[in-house]
């Protein structure tokens, strides 16, 4: 089949519709040259989308009951039929129209399954739900559209009926089975005469059996019936192939009639009735199409002579019918159907054909099956003609689907169409259409070589003992789900939207995995191992596995999730803005870039071997976990660093704040190691909550908030200027050192200013730099605060010789250290005052007498 472009496979083409609007509001039925599917949004519907508004919600009626679909009639409807507490209530839900597809040549029949009922909707449509059951009624075909989501509940079944078995001791013809929304009528049987120069063989319904045929001087065998897929008979041959379900919508014929045996032979034996065709249903959405329930369209069985094998007198089995279904996103979680039913008790001589399924979608995303449906035709979607001898049905899919069967293996390489043949009554239906998405199942293997071309929405699934290699193949897909293994060679670039399922993945060195160029949201709990790289360039995507992979990862845009661990050494993590991050457990690898990194558990970061193991300048939220760093030098810390309550940041090899940067805790947390904040460290501002400092800090930056030091802290690298917007505790264990080089606070002598309040503990040490000398009287503004409480255990001063030393008695009141003579000068000289005081004093009084 030639592929057409999406507005050819889809018929949705407007401009047909304006010169026939009036007709379809004026008058019904309306005659049209139908296209399939139609579009839901086609104006033409406009009147009727109007008066069923507010009808599309049928999954909670009052009480329980059936939905009956009724095709027939000059208006078509859905009705409710209610099972109530006074009785049963018929409620109209629905009004539908009738539209002509226009004649049809096929197989010399031109007006079969012209008229189909259409129903549409403006808005989203719910089917089933609180109803017991869906049932359809009248010889029309169907449609259903909903300008918005249409989801399917409880199932619809338009399989066409089965022919009455024989009865012993009734000669009398036995009738085909009947058709439903647009099944052929099964041919009536019939009986075997006395004599046997002629015998005559009603024919089914519909194109797929051919007019009647008089046989001479022998018995007769009317052929299955046939559809999408031909019927067949081993003694008279096939019934022709008719139909496509992107033209029009059409349904299953009928099996013709057989003659029975002469009466002289077996008197009560009748000739079988054929079996009714499979109906014709139609579902299109604007929105997302979800099928919940089954929909079956399976042509029905001839008549059989219960338990004799002598019997040649079984009806045929009618073919399986068509189920088109189309919207912006396909979503199928149920069975579809269009079987030609096998007869159990037939000698298969008269088998059906299969019939028609058709998906198609207008979006890019592809079709979600459910049930655990790995290719189509093995349990979900099928159209298995009833015998080998007879023609299987055909399934078309837009997107489509490649698939790789067990025991074959493919190479695709430009132009090469991955090998479809079926394995006789396992995946019998015939896919249409060129396939571009890719199934590997058990025992297959798959091929991509260099110079490969995909579309950025295909999709590649390596089943469960599947096999994908790759080779200097660089190319975008849409998605890759590996339950196999995939082995992704030297030179390889396989970007993909998604990467899922919990198989192996080896990135050889030299290979990269991209994932995320869509924003594609995955999860792979399986192994990813190899040398090679793996790349986020959006989205979100988990990572629930144990690396073994050396290679560099990179997260360019999106999130990527690691919970588990990198025991592994291995090339850097770097996380670029707007990249993040969010990981627990062990990464040992180097970390860079300017993104964002977020534990989610306990972590640990870097690589205690390297002396970049922690260069970030981005942000690191610690939240409430612990976060260790690895470095064999200082960690560097980023523009941001975001510790909650409970939180923990342990640099081994210590950490260091740079200008501009920020570390800020939300809640009591701690910072274990030796710090340097040359930026701004803000605590957390509740009542007693504090960021404890556990290990010496020093540096020029500044703080906010509450801060607590238990060992050592020095404003500054040299004299420095430090303010601390909050409250400040010392610890016991504590030290703060201030140094003096000058008389100038900041720049001569060390100064911290609280403006809250000083909890003093601990010891306070004054240190001289570079051989300074101050002179008696000389006062250093060392301290400021709001408030003080307690006090420190121990005050080391410098000796400074000369006769001078400190005074620290006013640090804790007006935060003032001050140059005085040494104690012992002090006396000599206080005693020479006071005898010199009491002269003075004697000279006055004389004085006065």
């Amino acid at each position: 089949m030639a592929q057409r472009s999406e507005r050819q496979v889809f018929g949705w083409d407007q401009r047909r519709h304006v010169a026939l609007l009036a007709i379809v509001l004026l008058a019904a039925p309306a005659t049209i040259t139908h296209a399939a599917p139609l579009d839901p949004d086609d104006s033409m519907f406009d009147a009727n989308a109007a008066a069923n508004a507010g009808r599309g919600d049928w999954s909670t009626p009052p009480y329980l009951g059936t939905l009956d679909i009724e095709t027939d009639g000059a208006v078509p409807k859905i009705t409710g039929v209610i099972n109530g507490p006074f009785g049963f209530t018929l409620v109209e839900h629905a009004t539908g129209i009738v539209l002509d597809q226009g004649p049809s040549s096929q197989n010399g029949v031109d007006d079969w399954n012209r008229e189909i009922a259409v129903f549409v909707f403006p808005e989203d449509v719910v089917m089933g739900g609180s109803f017991t059951s869906i049932n359809v009624v009248g010889s029309r075909p169907f449609v259903i559209l909903a300008r918005g989501g249409l989801t399917l509940n409880k199932e619809i079944d338009v399989s066409g009926s089965d022919a009455g078995n024989w009865v012993e001791g009734n000669s009398n013809p036995i009738a085909g089975g009947a058709g439903v929304a647009g099944g052929g009528t099964g041919g009536t049987g019939s009986p075997g005469p006395l004599t046997e120069p002629k015998v005559s063989v009603a024919r089914g319904e519909g194109p797929g059996n051919l007019s009647e045929i008089i046989l001479a001087g022998s018995l007769g065998y009317w052929p299955g019936a046939g559809f999408g897929g031909r019927g067949d008979d081993s003694n008279q041959g096939a019934s022709p192939v008719y139909g496509d379900l992107l033209e029009r919508l059409q349904a299953g014929s009928g099996g013709g009639g057989v003659v029975g045996t002469s009466p002289v032979l077996d008197p009560d034996t009748s000739g079988g009735g054929g079996g009714a065709g499979g109906g014709a249903v139609e579902l299109g959405a604007t929105g997302t199409l979800t099928i919940n329930a089954e929909i079956r369209a399976n042509g029905g069985t001839g008549s059989a002579q219960g338990g004799t094998a002598t019997s040649i007198s079984d009806g045929s089995n009618g073919s399986g019918g068509g189920v088109l279904l189309h919207a912006n996103d396909v979503v199928v979680s149920s069975g579809l159907r269009a079987n030609a039913r096998n007869n159990t008790q037939s000698r298969a001589f008269h088998p059906g054909g299969g019939g028609r399924i058709a998906l198609l979608e207008s979006g890019l995303a592809s079709y979600t099956f459910g049930d655990g449906l790995a290719t189509i035709g093995l349990g979900n979607v099928q159209a298995h003609a009833s015998s080998d001898d007879a023609l299987s049905g055909v399934i078309t899919i837009s997107p489509q689907l490649a698939r790789v069967k067990n025991g074959f293996s493919v190479v695709l390489i430009p132009g090469y169409i991955a090998n479809l043949e079926a394995d006789v009554h396992s995946t019998q239906e015939r896919v249409l259409a060129v396939a571009t998405d890719l199934t590997i199942q058990s025992g297959g293997t798959a091929d991509y070589l260099a110079d490969d071309s995909l579309d950025s929405d295909d999709v590649i699934t390596v089943d469960a003992g599947g096999v994908l290699n790759t080779n200097g193949f660089s190319d975008t897909v849409g998605g890759l789900a590996v339950n196999g293994h995939a082995a992704l060679g030297a030179g390889t670039t396989l970007t993909t939207d998604t990467f899922a399922e919990s198989g192996t993945v080896a990135v050889e060195t030299g290979a990269v995995l991209a994932i995320g160029h869509s924003g594609g949201v995955s999860t792979f709990t399986g192994q990813l191992s190899g040398g090679g790289g793996l790349t986020v360039l959006g989205g979100a995507q988990t990572m629930q596995s144990t690396f073994i992979y050396t290679g560099p990862t990179h997260v360019v845009d999106g999130t990527l999730t690691i919970n588990n661990t990198f025991t592994t050494p291995g090339d850097t993590i770097t996380v670029d803005a707007p990249g993040t991050l969010l990981a627990s457990g062990i990464l040992q690898r180097d970390l860079a870039g300017d993104g964002s990194v977020t534990a989610t558990g306990a972590l640990v970061l870097g690589s205690l071997t390297s002396g970049s193991g922690i260069s970030f300048d981005g942000t690191l939220n610690a939240g409430a976990n612990q976060v260790v760093l690895f470095d064999a030098n200082t960690a560097e810390l980023g523009a941001q660093t975001n510790v909650a309550a409970g939180g923990q940041l342990n640099a081994i090899n210590g950490a260091a704040l740079g200008n501009g940067e920020q570390v800020t805790a939300t809640g009591p947390a701690s910072i274990d190691g030796v710090f340097t904040n040359d930026g701004t460290v803000n605590g957390p501002a509740g009542p007693g909550e504090f960021l404890t400092f556990h290990k010496d800090v020093t540096g020029i930056g500044s703080f906010t908030g509450n801060i607590e030091f238990l060992q050592g802290y020095s404003p500054g690298a040299s004299p420095a200027a430090i303010s601390i917007d909050g409250n400040v505790a010392l610890g016991p264990a504590s030290q703060l050192l201030l140094e003096l080089a000058g008389l100038a606070p900041g720049t001569g002598h060390d100064r911290l200013a609280i403006s809250g309040n000083l909890g003093a503990a601990g010891g306070l040490t004054v240190a001289l730099l570079d051989g300074y000398h101050p002179s008696l009287g000389d006062a250093f503004d060392v301290l400021a605060f709001g408030s003080v409480t307690g006090g420190f255990s121990a005050i080391t001063l410098p000796a400074l010789g000369g006769g001078l030393a400190f005074d620290a008695s006013q640090v804790l009141t007006t935060g003032t250290l001050t140059v005085v003579p040494e104690p012992g000068t002090f006396a000599i000289t206080a005693v020479a005052w006071l005898v010199g005081a009491a002269t003075r004093r004697r000279h006055r009084h004389a004085n006065v007498r």
